[in-house]
């Protein structure tokens, strides 16, 4: 890609950011081409076919096999079949404070000194001792979340949380268009485009993130087997060795590639959830608020999507999603751009699906795994499930007589990561 070539479409584009972090030209062009001609698929209604599916299994209801899937999700672990991959390359615009600077969402405090990338590096590292190897802790960013003075790695750094075990890397970079067509910010005199033209390719740029990077090879090579796969603020998306093991049991039987926790969708849950449809004789994720218009919800199994386990040699094949016109308001102006969602991988790959606990109670975190926490007031509701609230004493008896009645770089880091170290 010579920079004549993005000036020549983008003028008063960053060709340097747009070089560094692998702008895809002809992607975008292709997605302006169809945006203007009408025929780019809008997010609310990019599914159509068959939506008869079963209902996801219950890791509840195993038939006895818990302690096998245990066992086996264990082993893996042991042997370093295992790697995290974290999603995290969104800015926290929900959690921005009035006048205030939008933070990093990866680096916001969801419980009094340890931020979402924190809770989850930890989780991970707990794990990587409880079985004598330490597990590859991957974490795609984007072009404004990783560098800079309140970006991933200097957060990482300044914590003193990072180590060989953290890889960090860097999803593509796109640039937002008006519903005309034409490159958001651009200047009738050809000045640069502000910051707020960039965007992200969606989540669904993991898998293609994985490969260009060389994240994938090195994991390969590392031995790993199996990916887990969330968002950095999906809390709940832990280290589990049942839901590997079965992941591994499902991929031995059948052939699955991805393997889905769901709960029983709520109302309360609004547009942070999918469902599980049909589509060419495989089951599909497809987010809440992209369901057709007109579909009859008796024909959708309804789940709340938390997270993935993942066949990573089965990801080293091309994964091409499609990308969908989702507007977004940037300071109070209509734009497009071009997503892919990391969901419809499993319309691509063998799927199965499986019911997973809800939320635990206060003080008692880890009995649940759905915890997306996408507001301030999802914030709140979670800092109040991980840090034990004060218990008022009541008495057991009628009180006397008399008393008071009273009543939360980018590639890959040049250091050896811990886990090709341990092999």
């Amino acid at each position: 890609m010579q920079p004549f070539e993005l000036t020549r479409h983008l003028p008063g584009a960053d060709v340097d950011l747009l070089q560094r972090y692998r702008f895809d030209l002809a992607g975008f062009l292709a997605f302006r081409d169809a945006l203007r001609a009408g025929a780019c698929t809008r997010a609310a209604s990019a599914f159509q076919g068959d939506l008869q599916a079963p209902r996801p299994g219950d890791v509840a209801a195993l038939d006895g096999t818990e302690r096998a899937l245990q066992e086996r999700g264990e082993a893996a672990l042991a042997a370093g079949q295992v790697a995290v991959v974290v999603l995290a390359g969104g800015m926290a615009t929900r959690f921005r404070t009035a006048g205030g600077p939008t933070p990093v969402k990866a680096t916001v405090e969801v419980a009094p000194g340890k931020s979402f990338l924190q809770f989850k590096l930890e989780d991970a590292r707990a794990a990587g001792r409880r079985y004598g190897r330490a597990l590859p802790f991957c974490v795609m960013g984007s072009f404004a979340t990783l560098p800079g003075r309140n970006g991933i790695e200097r957060h990482l750094v300044e914590r003193g949380l990072w180590g060989g075990d953290i890889v960090l890397f860097a999803q593509r970079i796109s640039v937002r268009l008006t519903p005309q067509g034409d490159p958001f910010g651009a200047r009738s005199d050809g000045g640069p485009l502000p910051w707020e033209s960039y965007t992200t390719p969606g989540h669904g740029d993991v898998f293609a993130a994985l490969r260009e990077t060389g994240v994938q090879s090195l994991l390969a090579r590392a031995g790993v087997r199996v990916v887990l796969l969330s968002n950095v603020d999906n809390l709940g998306a832990t280290v589990d060795p049942r839901l590997i093991g079965l992941f591994l049991e499902r991929e031995e039987a059948c052939g699955a590639a991805i393997l889905a926790e769901t709960v029983a969708r709520q109302m309360a849950d609004g547009t942070q959830v999918g469902v599980v449809v049909r589509a060419d004789n495989r089951l599909r994720i497809v987010e809440g608020f992209r369901v057709p218009d007109g579909t009859d919800p008796a024909r959708l199994t309804d789940a709340a999507i938390n997270s993935f386990c993942l066949s990573l040699p089965a990801l080293a094949q091309p994964i091409s999603l499609e990308v969908h016109a989702v507007e977004k308001l940037v300071g109070g102006i209509r734009s497009l751009q071009g997503e892919t969602i990391a969901c419809e991988a499993t319309a691509l790959l063998p799927m199965c699906a499986v019911r997973v606990p809800r939320e635990g109670r206060p003080g008692r975190f880890s009995e649940g795994r759905f915890y997306p926490v996408k507001s301030l007031p999802d914030l709140e509701r979670i800092r109040g499930l991980l840090v034990p609230q004060p218990v008022r004493w009541v008495p057991s008896v009628p009180p006397y007589a008399g008393s008071p009645s009273g009543s939360s770089s980018t590639a890959t880091s040049g250091a050896t990561p811990a886990f090709q170290r341990n092999r």
